[in-house]
């Protein structure tokens, strides 16, 4: 609702000023959204109440930001946080113990930001979380 509203309008400010630069704040929320499924994958395999989904208008906001991204901006959360994280979701010693769900959104995620990078694959890439 609101907090999405403020993102985006920040974002679109940023871009006025300085184009295909992400906001720090927009940028910020990427990395904690990475972070943050890391840890429910990583520390928590078994937790039911950690299986809560992304709803769709959340996965939307996340996407509309990355739009807004640039490409350098995209390449270093990709290089700076998704990898890191797919290595240390990969190296897991819970990995095999958790719901299939959570590292199966995380991979999803992570090839929408991938395909983002792909001129050719830029238009048709989507992030459907839903179905």
């Amino acid at each position: 609702g609101i907090l999405a509203h403020h993102l985006i309008k920040v974002q679109q400010n940023c871009i006025q000023e300085t184009p295909s630069k992400a906001e720090p704040t927009c940028k910020r929320t990427w990395e904690r959204l990475l972070w943050t499924l890391k840890r429910r994958i990583c520390d928590h395999p078994l937790n039911e109440k950690l299986l809560e989904d992304l709803s769709v208008q959340q996965v939307q906001l996340f996407q509309l930001l990355f739009e807004y991204f640039g490409p350098e901006d995209r390449r270093d959360l990709i290089r700076d946080f998704a990898i890191p994280y797919l290595v240390e979701i990969s190296k897991s010693p819970n990995l095999g113990l958790m719901f299939p769900l959570l590292p199966a959104r995380f991979l999803l995620l992570v090839d929408y930001m991938l395909l983002s990078l792909t001129p050719a694959m830029a238009d048709q890439s989507s992030l459907d979380f839903v179905g």
